[in-house]
């Protein structure tokens, strides 16, 4: 059943078609009054841009109102022997649907495990081709066994990450009581038509995009090329370094020789730490890659905004479900040692 782009309440269906498929009329909706589903009319380029600007109501139709079939009320005029006959059942209906969302997550898994796998030979060889001096070479041995070990990482860091936010999503809804209904029907099409798959693909959803600007941005952007050009030291305009020195001179001028030992024993020290953690920082981010980390970034707050769109719970309980599955996700490829060069 479908529910309304607007305020999520369940549909009979979202619009009505009189005698052609070009001719039909929007289905309002009971409770806001407002059209449940406007974006069935949107084509593809817009939808698209709805979902990168991370517009709640896209969530809902690409998760619930896809592939919805009308109200077809241009054939009642129709002698009853010419009418179509409608012989899906509600248990039939709710298979057809499940069959429909699991190809779409195929589809859209199959794009990220590509684009993913992609992402990670072409950072590998770019690596390999700047310490030996030499042009990148894609057809050899070593190349395929690459790519198979790039291929093997990512699809076990997917299906981590996505069993492991589907199970703790499934413990935060049967905590609150909201699934599985238990037969229960309610104001709420999210509740009525919640399936778990549906978590995943959300996620699906939302890692799509990054992954294919940062596929986009790789073409261009050369982490080491960066790099090269950068301080190995602390430069001397940071603001840690130049404080130390402006307290350490004014300790030393004004104040008595106690305070002197206590700032000499105690506080310089620990302001020291700071100023190497800081310069530790420094060195790891200028040598990770950014764009990875950046769009990293992006995926999942465009994850824990797709699923407070789909499920009621909390900012926090979103937020470390998201966190869990990427954790999950990295123990994976880890534990089988296909750690991901950053």
């Amino acid at each position: 059943m479908p529910v309304c782009t607007n305020c999520a309440a369940p549909a009979d269906h979202l619009y009505t078609t009189y005698r052609t498929a070009s001719n039909i009329r929007l289905t309002v909706c009971n409770r806001c009054n407002r059209f449940a589903d406007p974006l069935i009319e949107h084509p593809s380029l817009i939808l698209l841009l709805d979902l990168i600007l991370l517009k709640p109501r896209v969530f809902l139709h690409l998760l619930f109102n896809r592939g919805s079939a009308p109200f077809e009320a241009g054939h009642s005029s129709q002698p009853r022997s010419k009418r179509p006959t409608d012989v899906s059942s509600p248990e039939r209906q709710a298979t057809q649907r499940s069959v429909q969302l699991w190809a779409t997550e195929l589809w859209l898994g199959s794009i990220i495990i590509a684009a993913e796998t992609l992402l990670n030979v072409l950072s590998t060889l770019r690596a390999v081709s700047q310490n030996d001096h030499g042009p990148l070479s894609l057809l050899n041995r070593e190349t395929t066994s690459l790519i198979f070990i790039a291929a093997s990482g990512v699809i076990v860091e997917i299906l981590a990450q996505h069993l492991t936010t589907v199970a703790l999503t499934l413990l935060c809804l049967a905590w609150r009581g909201w699934y599985p209904t238990r037969g229960k029907m309610s104001n709420d099409g999210r509740r009525d038509n919640f399936q778990p798959i549906l978590v995943s693909l959300t996620l699906c959803y939302t890692a799509v995009l990054p992954l294919l600007l940062q596929l986009f941005l790789s073409i261009w952007y050369n982490p080491s090329s960066h790099h090269e050009y950068l301080p190995t030291a602390s430069p001397p305009a940071l603001l840690l370094p130049t404080f130390i020195r402006t307290i350490e001179q004014l300790v030393q001028s004004q104040m008595p020789s106690s305070s002197v030992d206590a700032w000499s024993r105690f506080i310089l020290p620990a302001l020291t730490y700071v100023g190497e953690v800081e310069q530790a920082l420094l060195d790891l981010w200028y040598a990770s890659d950014r764009i990875w980390i950046g769009t990293r970034l992006l995926g999942g707050m465009s994850a824990g905004f797709g699923l407070r769109v789909l499920l009621p719970t909390s900012p926090l309980e979103t937020t470390g479900v998201v966190l869990a599955g990427w954790t999950a996700g990295d123990l994976g490829r880890r534990l089988l040692g296909l750690e991901r060069r950053i």
